[in-house]
């Protein structure tokens, strides 16, 4: 699914580095996803609300936070308890598949959302299983 190279990208997870950078005078280039990709999407969310509380069957994102602060919500189990992390400005961070995940926006946010699979409707909910808000405590 993934290659190594990606996956050595994961040693801080769920955040991940910049896969390529390119700096000079004129300022920079940071690629925040890199493979097979299926849908770009620009998310804003109103600070208070909540989106995901789900996971996904096979698909997998990456996160890329333009504006605002965020609480992200995972398990690594669907037994464990819940992991959260505080998501500021210019962090990005991976989900994979099969990984409960929940969004809460601090503030009024804006993020870029890089998936694996196209982001139609029938494809979305066929690999979509929600969950309740009240799973990840």
């Amino acid at each position: 699914m993934f290659n190594s190279e990606f996956i050595n990208n994961l040693s801080n997870y769920p955040t991940i580095g910049a896969f390529q950078e390119f700096i000079d005078d004129r300022g920079s280039i940071i690629n925040i996803a890199d493979g097979q990709i299926g849908d770009v999407a620009v998310i804003n969310s109103a600070a208070g609300s909540i989106r995901a509380s789900h996971f996904h069957k096979k698909d997998w994102h990456i996160c890329f936070l333009i504006k605002g602060k965020l609480l992200y919500s995972w398990k690594n189990n669907l037994k464990l308890k819940s992991n959260s992390l505080e998501v500021k400005l210019g962090t990005s961070i991976i989900t994979p598949p099969l990984v409960p995940h929940k969004f809460e926006f601090i503030e009024e946010s804006t993020m870029v959302v890089v998936s694996h699979m196209s982001r139609l409707k029938s494809n979305y909910d066929a690999d979509t299983t929600k969950l309740e808000h009240n799973f990840f405590i």
